[in-house]
């Protein structure tokens, strides 16, 4: 594997000059090989835990951290620390027998910056129980555009791979954006649209990156910035359309009803919900525009 292959200039730039002198006794004692295994351990964890457009990502690809962060982000959510919501998206490949290659979920602490997991589904022989429970609490609402198609796949993945409780397993709680910015008033029916509309923000949508190898043995740093955007944005439009109602209930009260209207497809909520303005949420469009090989 080359150095390219692993991180950018600007990452690479950093572990050199962080590690200069160990790197330097370490080529002195043990030679070049060592001082290149050295220098890749260190680029790997630079690399799983990166900042890309003001938003926290770490990107994993094993159970056990996978196990860990979804155990830990489902307790902040359920106590508070986090806004009780999340920004959901998938990546997958066409034609693989993968349902699922990359799963992003974005959540928020109060007046704080989203921060994103980025799951490499298609890396893991094991699904972390944590993961399984954290998309089937029905009180967490999961907010994305063609959040319908995303569920089916997650479902499919869970029940292919026969892991405890797969037979069972369900997602309630995934709450169309469209649906609910429709009946804020919103016209937009893709991610990049109402990121225009609802966020004031231009989404880079490169058909190249969208198209990528989202199984590959190492994401870019284009794939992991592209990804952790369309959850990000998922997340912030959806915090955004409660500032639109014309008369808001406390955010906790409002995502609960999102989420109770998940679960029941009760439309009179929905537009109770949306204070009554647009289009009716029954009639609004559920699609991603312009999405990668899936």
């Amino acid at each position: 594997m080359s150095l390219p292959s692993v991180c950018g200039p600007s990452v690479l730039h950093s572990i050199l000059r962080q590690h200069r002198a160990i790197l330097a006794a370490a080529g002195a004692a043990a030679g070049v090989g060592y001082c290149i295994r050295y220098l890749l351990l260190h680029v790997r964890r630079a690399r799983s835990h990166c900042v890309s457009n003001d938003v926290d990502v770490e990107l994993i690809d094993d159970s056990v951290r996978a196990e860990d962060a979804c155990a830990t982000w489902h307790a902040a959510l359920r106590t508070g620390s986090f806004v009780p919501a999340l920004g959901l998206d998938v990546e997958w490949v066409r034609g693989s027998s993968c349902p699922a290659a990359l799963l992003q979920l974005s959540a928020v602490a109060p007046r704080s910056s989203p921060r994103t997991l980025c799951i490499r589904l298609c890396r893991m022989r094991v699904l972390p129980r944590s993961l399984l429970a954290l998309l089937s609490d029905p009180s967490i609402p999961l907010a994305g555009v063609g959040i319908r198609n995303d569920v089916r796949r997650l479902v499919s993945l869970v029940r292919e791979s026969g892991c405890a409780g797969s037979a069972t397993f369900e997602v309630r709680s995934g709450v169309e954006l469209v649906d609910v910015a429709c009946g804020a008033g919103c016209v937009s029916t893709s991610l990049a649209g109402l990121s225009q509309e609802c966020l004031g923000e231009a989404m880079a949508k490169d058909r190249a990156v969208r198209c990528s190898d989202w199984e590959a043995e190492a994401l870019s740093e284009q794939q992991v910035n592209y990804a952790a955007a369309d959850s990000s944005a998922a997340l912030r439009i959806l915090l955004r359309l409660h500032e639109r109602v014309a008369r808001p209930p406390p955010l906790a009260a409002w995502l609960a009803a999102l989420t109770a209207d998940a679960t029941d497809g009760s439309l009179a909520r929905r537009e109770a919900i949306c204070d009554g303005g647009g289009a009716s949420p029954s009639r609004a469009p559920s699609r991603k525009a312009g999405r990668r090989q899936g």
